[in-house]
């Protein structure tokens, strides 16, 4: 249950998708698309709402507070550091991750005959399972440390995976991609675009060519009708569908653009 040294390739801290069983799969039919179309987007008040100034901004780090936008949830999320938003975007784009928690609180255990507190980066669970797990996120870890975080998996029953920074930065390309995916959900949404009916011409395109397209094809079929800001709505559409696990993303290798190859999950 006491992960460490994971790293093989993208995701590899995170639960495999290409092993799990996924949001999407063994829903064919277009009738059954529905519960995994994006979310209508907020309201005008929501979207016009401000950060909340200075002393919001600063409230848990002084100085050094990130908020941003989680255009799945709408709502802000705030990390201490720009590597926890890094972690945090591979799990929340991760279908198999679900109960994602980027504020855990902390948890007390006995270590040693003292007590002691842990503090994760990190919670999350894993679709189809109630089993929880742990993330931690440092320059390196001594081995006293990892001793450490062992007895708490064994006390409390979870899991828990340790990561390097050199581990995160090695998946550079890909957490570039997570955020031009996230950015441009978010610039939809406050935009107050619907992107439920693109998703759907996504998913019955992909039906029409044994589920595989790249994002030129896709949005020079989509983007004919000649919608506003069309490919920002089909870019959103397509990382929302990624997120849900709907489909596949070759997101690792090279920058998103029009040869990125879109799959069916």
């Amino acid at each position: 249950m006491f992960k460490q040294n994971t790293v093989g390739r993208a995701l590899a801290w995170m639960p495999q998708i290409e092993m799990l069983k996924l949001v999407g799969d063994a829903r064919p039919e277009p009738a059954n698309d529905e519960p995994f179309l994006p979310p209508p987007p907020p309201s005008l008040a929501a979207r016009v709402a401000s950060f909340g100034g200075r002393q919001k901004r600063y409230k848990v780090q002084r100085g050094q507070q990130l908020r941003v936008y989680d255009p799945f949830a709408q709502v802000y999320v705030e990390f201490g550091h720009e590597r926890y938003l890094l972690a945090w975007l591979l799990g929340r784009f991760n279908p198999a991750i679900t109960e994602l928690d980027p504020v855990p609180q902390p948890v007390g255990y006995m270590c040693s005959g003292r007590r002691t507190l842990a503090r994760p980066h990190l919670t999350w669970k894993i679709f189809g399972s109630n089993h929880r797990v742990y993330f931690w996120l440092r320059e390196e870890w001594p081995e006293e440390e990892r001793q450490r975080l062992q007895v708490f998996s064994r006390t409390h029953g979870v899991e828990v995976v340790l990561a390097t920074w050199a581990e995160l930065e090695s998946q550079q390309q890909l957490l570039d991609n997570l955020q031009t995916g996230r950015q441009q959900m978010t610039t939809v949404q406050q935009a107050g675009h619907d992107t439920r009916k693109i998703a759907c011409e996504i998913l019955r395109h992909l039906r029409a060519h044994n589920g595989q397209a790249t994002r030129g094809e896709l949005g020079a079929e989509l983007c004919s009708e000649g919608c506003l800001d069309c490919d920002a709505q089909v870019d959103a559409a397509l990382f929302h569908l990624m997120g849900v696990g709907r489909v596949k993303l070759n997101l690792e290798d090279a920058e998103f653009g029009d040869d990125t190859r879109v799959r069916s999950a």
